[in-house]
């Protein structure tokens, strides 16, 4: 099976992307970003307690519907921390396909 094409952008539409691109991986750099970074880690391990604390109860622990919330909310604090190394990726592979 072969992978899909790659719809052709035009140079206006590549050229936003970069910039948008560049915009995020910029956020890496800005100096709130490591208190948001901290902020998002702490709330991850609150999380994880919560889940551990539960777990360890005797009533049968947590309902399917709360845990899925819970690795819901995990997954999109993982996210919000991927965004500017994803777009710094993304960036680099552009550059480097547009090199050769």
């Amino acid at each position: 099976m072969r992978p899909p094409r790659k719809r052709q952008q035009s140079e206006a539409e590549r050229r936003n992307l970069l910039v948008r691109r560049g915009e995020l991986a910029a956020l890496a750099l800005h100096p709130s970003w490591q208190v948001l970074r901290a902020r998002i880690e702490e709330e991850r391990v609150e999380i994880e307690r919560h889940v551990t604390s539960e777990a360890l109860k005797l009533n049968g622990g947590m309902s399917l519907e709360r845990q899925a919330f819970l690795r819901g909310c995990v997954q999109g604090l993982d996210f919000a921390l991927s965004i500017p190394e994803d777009a710094n990726r993304k960036l680099e592979l552009t550059r480097r396909e547009e090199a050769a």
